[in-house]
This record gives structure tokens, sequence and C-alpha cells, in this order.
């Protein structure tokens, strides 16, 4: 009897086993891979395109002042406001909230969203309707400007405020038009001090917010829509409302 060659043996050995290998490795019995993502991996999104620019004191469109893109003061409830802001382009996504605060022990709501710059803008409501909308301005508008759109104030504010003195701060009233337009200068970049309690209103200061609200008196303003009583202060407020004198020096808040 011939001897079997251990040699050829064992190749005989290797190559079954690869066979087998290759076999399994081929198989579609067993169940398929899982090829997706962990869960924990998110996948690319799209980056959210920046709320549209906001110049609708300049257009009138989609309503003239104290309207805000269809909400009213006054008038529009909280559903409205709800409606006219939840798909509105000039609301940055993931933004818009609504939760109940308290102005001057009054308790109001209050949808707050961002625009296209990183601060909220406000609608404030009291029993059920808008009491005041308060949008900042995120285009370049001036006091002067205003003027020449809406005509003169009813009345004029500005004080300083920080620490010695390194915030310039102007209201523009219209009661009437249901407007204030607001300066803020922080930190001062020019000379706007003169001494003596007395500053300087120029054309150029930018309006970096419009505050809307129905339309009323000075004292109505200060009463209904800021909510405040004789008891407080309200005269002291009035004191430092100044009537127009044009622009150029002016008499600071005390």
């Amino acid at each position: 009897m011939k001897a079997i060659s251990t040699r050829n043996w064992t190749g005989s050995l290797v190559a079954g086993f690869l066979l087998l290998a290759l076999f399994f490795a081929g198989c579609s019995c067993g169940p398929e891979a899982d090829v997706s993502p962990p869960a924990d991996i998110p996948l690319p999104t799209s980056t959210p395109s920046p709320p549209e620019l906001d110049t609708s004191l300049l257009t009138d469109d989609p309503c003239r002042a104290p309207c805000w893109h269809n909400i009213i003061p006054g008038v529009s409830g909280e559903d409205d406001v709800r409606a006219q802001l939840q798909d509105s382009p000039f609301v940055k996504e993931g933004t818009l909230e609504y939760e109940l605060t308290e102005w001057r022990e009054v308790q109001l709501g209050m949808f707050y969203w961002q625009g296209r710059g990183e601060h909220y803008n406000r609608v404030y409501l009291r029993d059920g309707k808008v009491l005041r909308i308060e949008i900042r301005i995120d285009h370049d508008w001036t006091l002067g400007e205003a003027v020449d759109k809406f005509g003169p104030p009813k009345g004029v504010l500005a004080d300083t405020y920080g620490v010695e003195t390194t915030g310039y701060h102007v209201d523009f009233y219209y009661p009437a038009q249901g407007l204030i337009f607001e300066s803020n200068m922080l930190p001062v970049d020019r000379q706007v001090y003169l001494g003596d309690g007395k500053g300087i209103l120029q054309k150029d200061l930018k309006v970096t917010q419009a505050t809307y609200f129905a339309p009323t008196s000075l004292e109505g303003m200060i009463s209904e829509v800021y909510l405040y009583s004789p008891d407080d202060d309200m005269e002291g407020w009035l004191a430092n409302i100044h009537e127009w004198q044009g622009f150029g020096e002016v008499e600071l808040a005390r």
C-alpha cells in the first residue's frame, strides 16, 4: 500500500478550510448587515436662512404703523399674534416663545423672538389684546428720517445712563400716532454732552427701537401703555419730556 504524503495531506486540509471560509462569507442565508448610521450621529442638515430684513416702517407694507405686519395694538388677540408670528419671514427659526409676565404688578402675556439681529422683539398683551409692540430696528434709519416721515414729535426725552454716563438715550414720542422712536448709543462715540445738564440732538442718531401702541395722549401713553399710576412718579416722567425745539441743544433728564 502506497503511503500518503504528509505534505499533500496538509495542503488539502488548508485548501478545504479556505473553501469553507469563502462559502460562509458569501452566504446570504443569515440576516443582512445593518448599514444605517448609529443613532447618536446626527445626519447633516441645511442651515436655516436668516430672517428677512424688516423695513415696514419705511414702506408701510403690509400696513402703516402702529399696525405691525397685521398685528394691531388694542385690536389683535393672542391667537391673531401667534398666527402672524409662527410663519413670519421676520422671525428667526426656533426663537418664538410665549410666557406670562408681570409689568408694574399687572399680569401680561408676552410673545418674544429674535429677528435679523441678536436682540429680542416683544409683543405684550393685556386682557387678551395687544398692549404694545417693541421692535428692534435692524436697518439703518435715523431720528432725522423719522421726523421726515412722521413729522415733529409731541415730546422728547434725552438721558444718560451707565457708569460715568457711558450711554446716551433719546426718545421721540408720537402718542397720537401710537409710536415711540428710541435711540440708544452705547458706548458713546461722539460729543453729545454740552455740560450743565444739556445734550445734543443730532439728525444722524440711529433709531434702535420702535414701540407701537394704540393712539392716545402723552398722559395716556404713560398710564395706559406703560401702566404708571399717579403714585408711580408719573409727574416725574412728564417733567423730563420736553417740547420739540428741533435738532440741536436739549435738556437732559434729571
